[in-house]
């Protein structure tokens, strides 16, 4: 005769536990304020289904292309021949002030661009032909931070 209440206040725990609070969703913690998967660039390359959508911090980039003050693409500090691999920043506001051959630290949400382009929670803004053309065929970065390795901040505010 107990056996059964037991099994029936099992179940009503094990189901009420499922359902969120006062019936709504916790919300999205701030990105922000997640921890970041520190990667380099080719390591992001070859790993992009498995990380998009996380916070990374792209370690041991050095600037190839600027398409604009808001769009470059990075590649490893070495030549790797066995693993070649770019990534694309974008960045989330204002204009990155770097120069090709230059060592950064990029932290942001890594994204496929299919990804980035359909993300409704943050969009990725209009993009020229020339910025279209850097970020096409590689993983994207939606970049909150651009800094120097000795830790000088990059981005300035648009204008």
């Amino acid at each position: 005769m107990r056996q059964p209440y037991a099994i029936g206040i099992l179940a009503a725990t094990v189901v009420a536990a499922t359902f969120p609070a006062y019936g709504h969703q916790d919300p999205q913690p701030d990105a922000a304020e997640l921890p970041a998967l520190r990667v380099r660039p080719d390591t992001l390359a070859m790993f992009i289904d498995d990380v998009a959508g996380l916070r990374v911090r792209v370690i041991s980039g050095i600037v190839d292309v600027i398409a604009s003050p808001r769009v470059f693409t990075l590649k490893n500090e070495r030549s790797v021949r066995y693993r070649p691999g770019e990534v694309a920043i974008v960045l989330d506001s204002g204009q990155a002030v770097v120069r090709v051959g230059a060592s950064v630290v990029v932290t942001g949400i890594a994204r496929t661009l299919l990804g980035a382009e359909m993300n409704s929670l943050q969009p990725l803004l209009a993009l020229s032909e020339s910025e279209r053309h850097a970020v096409e065929k590689r993983p994207v970065v939606m970049a909150s931070s651009v800094i120097t390795p000795d830790g000088a901040d990059l981005v300035r505010p648009s204008r």
